[in-house]
């Protein structure tokens, strides 16, 4: 229920602070007085349209503040969990809903003094309040809206929640299917050069840490012919003609023809040749082991390169490519498997689509049973709001299968028609202003008890009527305000003596016009109502009547 509404530098008003109750509310006031500004006001900051051109002239911002007192709206907690929200701190402290626009351009959301986005805002609005001029086509004159409130007033929210939980299954087995299919075709597709590069590997039969291994090993073999330079250079200075065994033996016989005998270091000298000759043998040895290696070489380089060469062949590291072999395995096992598993899927999507369609036909009776009800009840309403040769329909029919959602296989559309004989059609083509505005209340009143929404406003629902019809739209008023709270802006002074609460709006000349409201007592409202009786010159007849009119709404 709204509480308060606090308006700053809105359009022409400066400072404005009002306070509401349980009940019907009635807002009067002169043509162009600003009742309507008001209703601008409370529209803004429940996710309005911002604009420039509402901040009042030489102003920098204008700030509308609307507070709220939440009890027993679950649709409303639920919402505020979905965008992380404190609900118990709703629930203590009430909701406070404010919305700032500068002079340049930007527009700001807050609740509870935290920012929100506008959508949040709007999101939020829309559970808390509808607003619903004469021609506007909000609220019940949307086509869209009618299946929601069929299923207000039926109570179908166990129903729904099972229907929507069958269509999700069935979205997403159908979802399941149409990849399977897919991936199967793809793979058919691709199957010939699977099986390909599937014989190359296993051909090449890549073990794990292979490629460096040959890495460090092609490194090892490539640095051969230096090592072999190395090594005969080594062996021509121990054997060659100036090589280090030349020169010893030249040394011992040399020793050999000396006089003096000096056996230890003749035997020295020959040990030493010994090892030389020994070394000689041994780096020879080797220098053929390494020369036997050129091949191993070849070898080496023609393996890497194969490696590496499927590896960019296949965009994976050569590490990988034992791994893609099993994945390419997969793959053609499944192809081989795609067909049963397809057809295992596709009998899933059929059983899924047939548990939706049970339920959704559940809840389609459902709906054409209650459609009647709430058909009937609407109807029963029409004589007093003085149009007796009306008629309402309540039309609910089944949807095309593209159409059909997580709401079920309906489409429900409510339908009139103002004279007998005529058939009946949209709300929005058939019914008058005048019309429309008494269809809704009527509707609203079979709604009253089903519909969660705490705060109706009607912008002058009593235009283009007058007299008996004035009373009787005044009497649905104050009997929808029973359940929910009612705020009406009127020029009737039948509506207005059936309020519960009495705001007059007026506005102020001169320079700088400024818009301004007063609650009024018992004798003040005698004055307003009279005034609307009467026009321009309020006559102690007036009053009179005014009173006679406030007594016989209380009686």
């Amino acid at each position: 229920m709204l509480v308060e509404l606090s308006i700053r530098d809105f359009i022409l008003i400066d400072r404005l602070d009002l306070s509401f109750s349980d009940g019907l509310t009635v807002l009067s006031g002169e043509t162009g007085a600003g009742k309507s500004i008001l209703l601008d006001a409370l529209s803004l900051v429940i996710g309005g349209r911002g604009e420039i051109g509402l901040i009042r002239q030489k102003k920098d911002q204008a700030v509308v503040t609307a507070s709220f007192e939440i009890k027993n709206h679950n649709t409303l907690k639920s919402y505020l969990k979905e965008i992380e929200v404190d609900v118990q701190e709703i629930e203590q402290d009430g909701l406070i809903l404010r919305r700032v626009i500068k002079r340049e351009g930007s527009s700001r959301a807050f609740l509870n003094d935290r920012p929100i986005s506008v959508n949040a805002l709007k999101g939020i609005g829309e559970l808390l309040v509808e607003i619903q001029g004469q021609f506007d086509a909000h609220g019940l004159m949307r086509t869209s809206s009618h299946r929601q409130f069929l299923d207000l007033f039926a109570n179908h929210s166990a129903l729904l929640n099972a229907v929507r939980e069958k269509f999700l299954y069935w979205e997403n087995c159908k979802n399941r299917f149409e990849t399977a299919k897919l991936e199967l075709k793809q793979s058919i597709e691709e199957q010939e050069f699977l099986e390909f590069s599937l014989n190359e590997l296993v051909v090449l039969s890549i073990k794990d840490g292979e490629e460096e291994e040959l890495a460090e090993l092609r490194s090892s073999l490539t640095d051969a012919e230096k090592n072999i330079e190395l090594i005969n250079s080594s062996i021509e200075y121990l054997s060659g003609e100036k090589g280090a065994s030349i020169i010893l033996s030249n040394v011992q016989r040399s020793l050999d023809r000396v006089s003096i005998k000096i056996p230890s270091v003749l035997e020295a000298i020959d040990r030493a040749i010994v090892e030389l000759n020994e070394s000689e043998h041994e780096l020879a040895r080797i220098a053929n082991k390494i020369n036997s290696d050129e091949t191993r070489l070849e070898e080496v380089e023609v393996r890497l390169a194969e490696i590496r060469s499927l590896a960019r062949k296949h965009g994976v590291p050569s590490t990988r490519l034992a791994e893609l072999a099993e994945e390419i395995r997969g793959k053609l096992e499944n192809i081989k498997l795609g067909d049963n598993k397809l057809r295992d899927l596709e009998e899933e999507v059929i059983a899924s689509r047939e548990a939706f369609q049970n339920l959704a036909v559940e809840l389609s009776e459902s709906r054409k049973k209650h459609g009647k009800l709430l058909q009937n009840a609407v109807t029963s309403e029409l004589p007093e709001m003085k149009l007796d040769k009306a008629s309402f329909v309540v039309q609910c029919t089944t949807a095309e299968e593209a159409n059909w959602s997580n709401h079920g296989c309906d489409e429900v559309q409510f339908l009139i028609s103002t004279n007998q004989g005529n058939a009946p059609g949209p709300l929005n083509k058939i019914a008058s202003g005048g019309e429309r505005s008494r269809l809704l209340l009527a509707l609203r009143a079979a709604l009253a008890t089903a519909d969660p929404l705490p705060t109706l406003i009607f912008d002058e629902v009593d235009a283009g009527v007058g007299g008996a019809v004035s009373s009787a739209v005044g009497k649905r008023l104050k009997k929808l305000g029973i359940n929910q709270q009612v705020l009406v802006v009127t020029h009737s002074p039948q509506v207005a003596a059936l309020g519960k609460h009495h705001w007059q709006v007026s506005k102020s000349d001169g320079l700088e016009p400024k818009t301004t409201a007063c609650h009024l007592g018992k004798d003040e409202r005698v004055e307003e109502i009279g005034r609307m009786l009467s026009g321009e010159k309020l006559t102690e007849e007036a009053r009179l009547a005014a009173r006679k009119l406030m007594e016989e709404q209380i009686n």
